[in-house]
């Protein structure tokens, strides 16, 4: 199997994320379980911080699992914030399990630096990812993105990939999260995405910049698409490097894209967890109707036909594993289906 299929959808059961795509069925659900977040990047496209200023109740998380379940979803990545802020992460995560779904857990990476913390995440998240997030591995960069004691920071998120090692989750289930903004040299991005793969074995899921939250207010940071193109490609250089694709400026395949949708900590439904403006909310109805009524939408039902990507995206190589980034596409052409103006790729945008 190509690796971009392999890695970049996130699961360990691709041929199954691959056949959902193909019948257009929802595979995993993002739940964004609170807003609260002791990292403070100044750029968040949640707008978190670490008081709690929005968070899904649990009975309504409850409520979600259980009608994912009988959906027929398999894999839940819990966001946030930060999930493990929350005092009941353990119970939901649990709860998860108990209906046969696998837990994906993005995180901060800090709480980790706790063994015991992390013990139960490596207990929990059992056949699916963690991903921490350390958008750099030298510390002046890190303060330049980041509120408080950027080598505290450094320090705790490190100790935690250590513990996760520690306590048995395999390299291959591991990640770590980088935004690039323009803050961030391209060489500085590139020797974090080579330091946690030479050191550590582990992959970097590099996200570009997006005008949301926080950055809506500082559209400054989007890097030129020269330095994009640098970062991703050297990207996909160490992700996947037996695969004769590229997947652009996204941080994962469409597979992923297309099989997946985000309930947002206030209870917004979107298509991806940076696209802020939702289409419903399960505060108004059961995630049962919601899906029945806005699938189309939510998954993007009709790009999942690559003679119905936008000019450029049809007939582009790589077609067979990516149609850019959506949210950037909504963000910098207003369209949700329009082609990414940040991709190099596309000939159209040449």
């Amino acid at each position: 199997m190509d690796s971009v299929t392999r890695f970049g959808g996130l699961s360990n059961l691709p041929d199954e994320q691959v056949r959902y795509f193909t019948e257009n069925r929802v595979y995993a659900l993002q739940i964004e379980s609170t807003s609260s977040c002791l990292q403070e990047c100044i750029y968040c496209y949640a707008g978190a911080r670490p008081q709690t200023n929005g968070i899904l109740t649990s009975t309504k998380i409850i409520e979600i699992i259980d009608d994912a379940k009988a959906l027929g979803v398999k894999e839940i990545d819990w966001l946030g914030g930060d999930p493990l802020r929350r005092n009941d992460w353990k119970h939901l995560m649990e709860h998860a399990r108990n209906q046969g779904l696998v837990n994906n857990l993005w995180t901060s990476g800090t709480l980790l630096a706790d063994r015991e913390t992390c013990r139960k995440v490596v207990e929990l998240t059992e056949d699916g990812f963690v991903s921490v997030h350390l958008d750099s591995i030298n510390s002046k960069t890190f303060g330049l993105l980041h509120r408080g004691d950027a080598e505290k920071f450094i320090k705790k998120i490190l100790n935690g990939v250590e513990n996760l090692f520690g306590l048995g989750k395999s390299e291959d289930n591991i990640l770590n999260c980088i935004t690039y903004t323009k803050l961030q040299k391209p060489e500085d991005v590139k020797k974090t995405i080579a330091w946690f793969w030479k050191n550590k074995g582990i992959r970097s899921c590099v996200v570009s910049f997006k005008p949301a939250g926080f950055g809506n207010k500082m559209p400054e940071l989007k890097p030129s698409l020269e330095d994009i193109k640098n970062v991703f490609e050297y990207r996909d250089a160490l992700n996947y490097q037996d695969s004769p694709y590229k997947l652009g400026s996204q941080d994962v395949n469409k597979f992923y894209c297309g099989t997946m949708f985000c309930i947002t900590f206030d209870g917004n439904v979107t298509p991806c967890s940076v696209i802020r403006e939702g289409i419903t909310s399960v505060h108004q109805k059961r995630l049962r109707e919601i899906i029945s009524e806005h699938l189309d939408d939510l998954i993007f039902t009709r790009m999942h036909r690559p003679e119905n990507l936008p000019a450029g995206c049809s007939d582009c190589d790589n077609n067979q594993v990516c149609w850019g980034c959506r949210a950037n596409a909504w963000y910098y052409a207003s369209d949700l289906e329009a082609a990414d103006p940040t991709c190099w790729l596309n000939v159209n945008l040449k």
